[in-house]
């Protein structure tokens, strides 16, 4: 165990090589340095540089319609392997980036590039740079600028080469690949004057990129569109940023923890580290004490004593962070469902917060409340003309279910009669019968709620999975009265006209009340009468 003194000469040294800088230069990809931007004493206190050996390492695998299954290798230093491949310029390119300690062939990954074949005849291109993304973080991060160079290099040489269209160039990361998705965008336009078209950005990483410049992290000049998918932003206690790096930035459920998910940072890496350091050999391991960064990232020294290439250990830990870092990777899981647009139909909405987007008498859960269009199917699909020229950042809420597929929550709208002019309070239920399956009796206020007369309320239900084309509902109520009161006169509410159930797709179901008159810990039947498009 080190002590206090050795920890405190640790940081000593490793402040003198910040502020001494740490520069290196890999050829023609580039020089980095530690220094500038790169360098903040309270979010990044230890940048590090790429390790330029890594980029002999890094891969370009290559599937198409043609080889859906069988990868083929591609290489931007090697003409060759471009040309006898299946790669077609004319048609839309999609590189995608794995995160920290991701692989690029894990399950995920290759769903996501077998839906965007289905879509559409791509280019899927996976970027692997699993040999620069193990332990310690920091210098997983560090590596990830030589990443974003190499894989620049490559998408100059498609465009100048092969005369691919940089609008037609889709780039997609995750977590920290979200970053170096950025990085390439970036590169591309200092380097090579390419700006391609998207860039997309599954809950980029937090750590040593929350609150720093845009030079550091993903930001919207990255390309012409950059959209992203925050499922676990926050600013302590999370995987992902809770800073909006994108023109049109989806927050998920709030963004920060998602249904089914067990919530924090902690939870994440408590069994992490326990399942590591139980492995064989890992109880007792080498530090190399000359290296600051070693020492001050405590168990990330288990670099020293595990290979990258021991597959055992990596899926190991891949499988515990699917599990405890469930927030972080569901975004992953988003994007795949909303590739399919007949399996999910999916929407968010422009809203200033999510408390705003869940408040009862919320206006702004509508997508035409003013001339500019308010919402957006999310993921894949999202409405990129929102991104108004880059004029300014948007934000966007929706409420999904806690399984696959992911589809977004339909919204719950009542209005209650003007008179009698009367307030209650109370909680407020639906049980929803759909064409797939039939909802538990679902809370839609977490709380006790004003039901005022006159007011017309908006919810979002909690759902565990998608029920399919909604035909039936049951309304009820239950007074924050005790239930005896109840009894004895019961506390009523008053509805005006139908309930309205409307789905992410615009799809409007009316439900015709048996009654008007509702009383407390009852049941409300309902008929349905119709539904119509937006």
């Amino acid at each position: 165990m080190f002590t206090l003194v050795g920890v405190a000469a640790a940081t000593l040294l490793a402040l003198i090589q910040v502020t001494s800088g740490i520069e290196v230069t890999c050829g023609d990809l580039g020089r980095f340095d530690s220094g500038g931007d790169f360098y903040n004493v309270i979010h990044r206190p230890f940048p590090s540089v790429p390790v330029c050996a890594l980029a002999d390492e890094f891969c370009l695998r290559l599937t198409t319609r043609r080889n859906p299954e069988e990868v083929q290798i591609l290489s931007a230093d090697n003409t060759s392997t471009i040309r006898d491949s299946n790669f077609q310029p004319k048609k839309a390119t999609k590189i995608l980036i794995h995160g920290w300690l991701d692989k690029w062939n894990r399950p995920i990954w290759k769903a996501i590039a077998s839906e965007l074949l289905k879509e559409g005849d791509h280019n899927v291109i996976r970027l692997d740079w699993s040999e620069g993304n193990w332990f310690p973080y920091v210098q997983a991060a560090g590596n990830l600028r030589l990443v974003g160079a190499y894989a620049a290099k490559f998408v100059h040489h498609i465009v100048t080469v092969y005369k691919v269209n940089p609008k037609d160039i889709h780039i997609i990361g995750h977590s920290l690949g979200s970053h170096g998705a950025g990085y390439t965008g970036s590169f591309s336009q200092s380097v090579y004057n390419i700006t391609v078209g998207r860039i997309t950005g599954l809950d980029p990483a937090g750590p040593y990129f929350t609150a720093m410049p845009e030079s550091v992290r993903l930001d919207p000049s990255d390309a012409e569109v950059v959209d992203t998918m925050i499922t676990n932003g926050d600013k302590l206690l999370a995987m992902g940023s809770p800073d909006a790096m994108g023109h049109l930035n989806v927050w998920p459920n709030g963004g920060v923890n998602q249904p089914g998910c067990v919530p924090g940072l902690i939870t994440t890496m408590m069994p992490l580290t326990q399942t590591i350091f139980s492995l064989p050999g890992t109880s007792a391991f080498s530090v190399d004490r000359s290296n600051p960064f070693d020492i001050l990232t405590g168990f990330f020294a288990l670099q020293h004593s595990l290979s990258v290439k021991s597959n055992l250990v990596r899926n190991l830990v891949l499988n515990v962070i699917d599990h405890t870092g469930c927030s972080h990777v569901r975004a992953l899981q988003l994007f795949r469902d909303s590739i399919d647009s007949s399996v999910c139909n999916t929407k968010a909405y422009e809203c200033d917060s999510y408390a705003s987007f869940l408040q009862p008498d919320s206006e702004c859960a509508q997508c035409n409340r003013s001339s500019v269009p308010s919402c957006t199917p999310w993921g894949y699909h999202t409405n990129l003309s929102l991104s108004l020229g880059g004029i300014r950042q948007r934000n966007f809420y929706t409420a999904t279910t806690a399984r696959s597929p992911y589809c977004s929550k339909p919204k719950i709208q009542f209005t209650l009669q003007a008179l009698p002019a009367e307030t209650t309070s109370g909680k407020v239920y639906v049980t929803l019968y759909g064409s797939h399956a039939t909802s538990s009796k679902l809370l839609l206020t977490p709380r006790n709620v004003d039901l005022k007369a006159g007011q017309t309320y908006s919810f979002f239900p909690q759902l565990s999975r998608e029920l399919g084309t909604l035909e039936k509902l049951v309304f009820y109520w239950e007074s924050s009265r005790l239930a005896l009161l109840d009894r004895v006169k019961p506390d009523r509410i008053h509805l005006e006209g139908s309930i309205l159930a409307t789905d992410q797709d615009g799809t409007v179901t009316v439900f015709q009340p048996a009654r008007t008159d509702v009383e407390s810990r009852k049941n409300l039947p309902t008929k349905f009468l119709r539904s119509y498009e937006q």
